[in-house]
């Protein structure tokens, strides 16, 4: 049985679009599915638990949306030795996918998750924080996570009315440069305590921090271009203690992987991070964004089977 977990929001209609492609396709080669349609409410965990509940053995699930619906979908599967993850990609940055090994046909794709051709083990990374309220949550994630200037692009992206507008003819990634640009000078800076590996150093005027598991965030913006998302290492890019002005000139070379080396980047690969800032920043994890954060810790916690 597969089942599959639909957001027919996801770039403003391809996933239904997709989903609706997908569907004859189970039904000529007849195989047995379920298909669970999601809302802008919270991913369904009661249902995932329910599938895992009745399976007895692995459990087949097929995500058709973006980073964010994967996002949401790894935080409700209470079994990860049993679960095999597909993702057939239909977001607008799609960065968990991104120079992975998927056919072009979807057909191809569907025969790769039936007959679990091209699998492999994905590093899944956990973040915990605490609000202003107090309450600590965590949080799985698989693409990264961060703290500061890029997270802020996320929240504000997640929110435009361009970015619908842009996804309908596939141009919903510039709506995070734009954003981006327009970031720099309304950024909000602020000293850091970073402890990577037990190792703490003071930051002073930070952009940002990116957690990632995988080199690129945004939509390809390869943040860290050496990544793998199955090294059991995560790798992270401060950038840091440099004037607006300098920033506007730095950051659009990420777009290109020309950072490394320029003032204010630093590369740095660990095990565990643990990040307190002087004052309230906006946090995401795989895209989905939230403010009121002073800090967090995040390490890797173990794999998820991917099937591309």
């Amino acid at each position: 049985m597969l089942y599959f977990f639909v957001n027919p929001a996801s770039r403003s209609g391809k996933g239904a679009e997709k989903w609706y492609q997908v569907q004859p396709i189970l039904t000529e080669k007849q195989v047995p599915y379920q298909v669970h349609f999601l809302s802008n409410e919270p991913f369904p965990r009661a249902i995932m638990e329910d599938i895992f509940a009745k399976e007895e053995g692995t459990v087949s699930i097929i995500i058709i949306g973006g980073d964010g619906t994967i996002n949401q979908c790894v935080n409700t599967i209470p079994d990860f030795t049993r679960a095999e993850l597909s993702v057939l990609p239909t977001g607008s940055g799609n960065d968990f996918c991104r120079n992975k090994e998927i056919p072009k046909s979807l057909e191809e794709q569907i025969d790769n998750i039936i007959n679990k051709k091209n699998t492999r083990m994905v590093d899944r990374g956990v973040i915990t924080y605490t609000l202003t309220t107090k309450e600590t949550i965590s949080r799985s994630f698989v693409v990264s996570t961060g703290f500061g200037y890029d997270a802020a692009i996320c929240h504000l992206a997640e929110r435009s009315k361009l970015k619908k507008v842009l996804n309908k003819i596939k141009l919903g990634k510039l709506v995070y440069l734009a954003i981006g640009i327009k970031e720099i000078f309304g950024a909000k800076l602020t000293d850091m305590e970073i402890t990577i590996d037990g190792v703490t150093k003071q930051y002073k005027k930070v952009f940002f921090i990116a957690t990632m598991n995988q080199p690129f965030e945004g939509g390809g913006v390869a943040m860290t271009p050496s990544a793998s998302d199955c090294d059991e290492t995560l790798d992270f890019l401060i950038f840091s203690g440099v004037s607006k002005f300098k920033a506007l000139c730095t950051i659009p070379l990420l777009y290109v992987k020309k950072h490394a080396g320029k003032p204010g980047v630093t590369l740095l690969t660990g095990k565990t991070v643990s990040v307190t800032s002087s004052s309230e920043r906006i946090l995401h994890f795989d895209g989905d964004s939230l403010e009121g954060c002073t800090g967090f810790d995040a390490k890797l916690d173990g794999k998820v089977n991917v099937i591309f």
